[in-house]
């Protein structure tokens, strides 16, 4: 939580984003939508579902640079999920949130609190770099 905002300081800094209200007024079904549905829905599915049942399958397997293949696996589906209505760098943005927070679940962390993690780390990037139009 704490290195969120260092990340979006980082992104203003390197891109020279200013921060974009406009977005969230225009359409408030589709603030709600992308800024609170979407995230706690992706983890009930991510996380929830998709990892855990994955982190059943590969008990026992050796982790890939100190991340469980469950959370590798899941993370691929994560970043292809999003490639279908998003660019590749896009999707790619995601890689790291993903295993930070499939990295959280295999710790043992609610789903309850990566939903208000992912709800948190949405609503500070969308902030900075505005809704998507489409």
């Amino acid at each position: 939580m704490i290195g969120a905002p260092v990340v979006w300081g980082g992104i203003v800094w390197i891109f020279g984003f200013g921060l974009d209200f406009g977005s969230f007024a225009r359409s408030s079904f589709r603030t709600a939508a992308i800024l609170l549905i979407f995230p706690v829905l992706e983890e009930i599915v991510f996380r929830g579902l998709i990892q855990d049942y994955l982190s059943n399958k590969t008990k026992g397997w050796d982790s890939f640079l100190g991340i469980t293949w469950a959370n590798w696996l899941t993370t691929l589906l994560f970043c292809a999920t999003h490639l279908v209505t998003r660019s590749l760098l896009v999707a790619s943005l995601v890689i790291v949130p993903s295993l930070l927070l499939g990295a959280l679940r295999d710790r043992g962390f609610s789903i309850k609190a990566l939903a208000a993690i992912h709800v948190y780390w949405n609503g500070g990037v969308y902030l900075l770099i505005g809704l998507p139009s489409s």
